[in-house]
């Protein structure tokens, strides 16, 4: 079984920075440019010997211009763990759903708001940013253990 994290938010709503913190967060990385690639990510950062692989896009098909089936024309298999961003309402948000339910992917959803609030998926500013981006990591990591949990991976 496949999962996709898929984080689905309005330009600039702070999807890549959510999916580079992240990666800093729960990985021995220190992302300042962040490209396409496998990154090695703690299901605990305390206990660091237990990870997961998951292929990390910074850029939404919609935004890149670039579906999913292309980027992935020419893999065999394909990435058990898609971890990536996407625009509800893009040119490829549709190609992106079907694609990766097409290829046997229980997709989790985190959907973040447009606009400055109280809630961690609410748009953040300058003060908030830190304290925002620490809680959607953390909560992502731990749907991804009660992925593994109930699919019973491990």
């Amino acid at each position: 079984m496949n999962l996709a994290v898929v984080i689905v938010g309005a330009q600039n709503s702070g999807k890549t920075s959510t999916i580079r913190y992240l990666i800093n967060k729960y990985s021995d990385s220190n992302l300042a440019n962040f490209k396409a690639a496998f990154k090695f990510l703690f299901l605990n950062s305390s206990f660091k010997s237990i990870k997961i692989t998951a292929f990390c896009i910074p850029s939404s098909p919609s935004e890149s211009n670039r579906p999913l089936a292309t980027r992935f024309q020419n893999w065999n298999p394909f990435p058990q763990i898609l971890i990536l961003p996407e625009q509800p309402g893009g040119q490829h948000y549709l190609n992106t759903i079907n694609f990766l339910q097409n290829n046997n992917y229980k997709i989790l959803y985190f959907h973040l708001s447009n606009q400055i609030g109280i809630n961690h998926w609410d748009r953040f500013d300058s003060s908030s940013q830190i304290h925002i981006l620490d809680l959607r990591a953390d909560e992502i990591i731990a749907e991804i253990r009660t992925f593994i949990n109930v699919q019973n991976l491990i």
